[in-house]
Order: structure tokens, then sequence, then C-alpha cells
């Protein structure tokens, strides 16, 4: 089975009808779920890091490229935004400052770690720290970042620049990296 073949399998469609494309569109939010769980072992990174997490680069750790990956996505796509709920084994994902160049995503994620196997480490508007469960966490993805997480399960919001800038009343870059305090979950 090719890629395309397995990324119709797993989304009961085409790719772009999975809904993990945000471009604007008139219909009301749409659920998806995509999982790994229905893919052959051998295509299941592939398919993670190319389909799933295409909004960075994404890498494993040495002694788990050669292992069955489960990861699962689940969430609501609207006409500027998503709202996701993933859980994925371990992993690192990098925006390197040429990806965010070449690319022109212009988002802000507004992320919480709900679980973790262990601290996920980020790098992100020229600070490194852990990121913690309970946390809520600000990622501008039109700067460089990485995160290097264990099995983890988190929820994100997907906000276009321009309507968190006209929300606040300014650049969000300045949010880049921000923490908002652990929360019980």
């Amino acid at each position: 089975m090719r890629l395309n073949d397995a990324r119709t399998a797993a989304t009961g469609g085409s790719w772009r009808s999975a809904g993990l494309s945000s471009g604007r569109t008139s219909q009301p939010a749409r659920y998806f779920h995509v999982s790994t769980e229905p893919l052959p072992e051998r295509q299941q990174q592939e398919f993670w890091r190319y389909g799933i997490l295409n909004r960075s680069e994404a890498d494993f750790h040495p002694e788990d490229r050669n292992k069955p990956f489960h990861g699962s996505v689940r969430g609501y796509l609207g006409n500027r935004s998503q709202l996701r709920d993933g859980t994925s084994d371990p992993i690192i994902m990098r925006r390197t400052a040429a990806m965010c160049r070449r690319d022109g995503i212009d988002e802000i994620l507004v992320t919480a770690l709900l679980r973790t196997s262990r601290p996920a480490r980020m790098v992100h508007g020229g600070s490194e720290s852990d990121m913690l469960v309970g946390e809520i966490t600000i990622i501008d993805f039109a700067r460089p970042m990485e995160i290097d997480a264990g099995q983890y399960r988190e929820l994100n919001f997907r906000l276009p620049r321009s309507l968190v800038s006209g929300a606040i009343g300014r650049d969000p870059s300045r949010l880049s990296g921000m923490r908002l305090p652990r929360t019980p979950m």
C-alpha cells in the first residue's frame, strides 16, 4: 500500500477531505479523526511525519525508528482555526528558520500538555525549557522551534496570526514561548 493509499484508508477519503487543511471555506466546522492504527507498521511513522505533523519536520529517536508508531488526532476544523486533541508516541518536532521562510505558515498555537511519559523539552523564542503537564504554552509557527516529547497527549488550538493580532491589538509574536500557569486538568 502506498502512502497516499494509506492516508485514504486512515481518513476514509482523500487526504484533503480529512479536513486537516486550514484553508478558508464557507462550511461550518468539520469533525475529523485520523490515526496510525489501520496502517501497516512500516508506514505509521511516515504517515504521522508527513501527513499529520505537516507544520514541522518531525523526527524519531534512533531507538524508536524501527518500532510500531501509535498516534491519533481528532478535532474540529473551522473556517480559520483548528481545535485538536492528539496523542502520540515519542517524537521530535522542529520548525527551522528555513522552513518558516519557505512555507509561510502564519499561525499561533495555544497548546496544553495533558499527559506525558517524560517532560517535553521545548526550544522556542530564544529560550529552552520543559513543557509541563497542565501548562498552556503559546507557540508562534512563524518562528523556529523544537519540541522533544515522550509519549504524550495534548490539546491545542490553532489560530491565524491576523485573528490573534486583532483580538489583542498588537503583534502576537510577543507571546511566543509564553506560558500560562499550570491548571488542574
